[in-house]
C-alpha cells in the first residue's frame, strides 16, 4: 500500500513546467502539498475506485497522484499545450497511470461528471474571477471538491460554498512555495500562504 510519504516522494520526481505562463498562473504544486491533499481524500474513501477529475491539471501532479492511489479513472483537463506535453511525459513515469485520460481542452468546454474534483486553480490575481470560475465548474461536475486557494480569499471561498450549498469539510493553511520560474521573479523562492479545502455538497 502506498503511504503519504512514498506518494510525496513519487510526485517529487515528476517534471515541472518548462516555461511557466504568468497569465495562466502556472505555479507548480509542491509534492508534499499535493500528497497531503490527495491523502486526505484517499483516507475518506474518495480516490480508490473513484472517477477523479483534475481541472486545470498543469503538468499532472494531482492526476498522477490520484492514479497511484488507485483511482478507477482520472480525467486530466489542461488547455496549455506546453504543460500538456509535460503532463503526457509524467504519465509515462509510473505504472498505474494508464487510467489517466489527458484532455487538451479548455475547462470551460468540459462537462463530464465525476466523484471528486482535485485541483490547484488559478488564484485569480492575473485573470480576475478565475478562481470563481473553477469553483463553479467543479461544483457542477462533482459532489466533492478538493482545491487550493490563497488564504487571503478565505472569506470568498466560504461565501461561495455557502451560496452553492456546499459544506466546508476541511480547511488547512499551508505554505505554498513558488520557485523562480518567471522573468519577474527576483528570489529563488517565495512562500505564499494558501488554504487547502474540501468542499462537499450538502445532502
Amino acid at each position: 500500500m502506498v503511504s503519504k510519504q512514498t506518494l510525496a516522494v513519487a510526485l517529487s520526481r515528476l517534471k515541472a513546467f518548462h516555461h511557466a505562463s504568468l497569465a495562466l498562473e502556472q505555479y507548480a504544486t509542491e509534492s508534499e502539498l499535493a500528497a497531503e491533499l490527495l491523502w486526505h481524500a484517499h483516507m475518506r474513501g474518495l480516490i480508490a475506485g473513484k472517477r477523479v477529475l483534475d481541472l486545470g491539471a498543469g503538468t499532472g501532479i494531482l492526476a498522477v497522484g490520484a492514479a497511484l492511489l488507485g483511482a478507477a479513472e482520472v480525467v486530466a483537463v489542461e488547455k496549455d499545450e506546453a504543460a500538456f506535453k509535460v503532463l503526457r511525459q509524467n504519465l509515462e513515469m509510473y505504472e498505474g497511470c494508464e487510467q489517466v485520460r489527458p484532455l487538451l481542452m479548455d475547462v470551460a468546454a468540459f462537462g463530464e461528471q465525476g466523484d471528486v474534483v482535485v485541483m490547484n486553480p488559478p488564484f485569480g490575481t492575473k485573470e480576475r474571477h478565475a478562481d470563481r470560475f473553477f469553483l463553479e465548474k467543479a461544483a457542477a461536475l462533482a459532489p466533492v471538491i478538493y482545491t487550493i486557494h490563497k488564504s487571503t480569499t478565505d472569506n470568498f471561498v466560504r461565501a461561495f460554498a455557502h451560496d452553492s450549498h456546499l459544506t466546508v469539510v476541511w480547511a488547512e493553511r499551508r505554505r505554498f512555495p513558488i520557485k523562480r520560474s518567471m522573468a519577474h521573479h527576483e528570489k529563488p523562492r517565495k512562500d505564499v500562504e494558501v488554504t487547502v479545502y474540501c468542499l462537499e455538497r450538502k445532502a
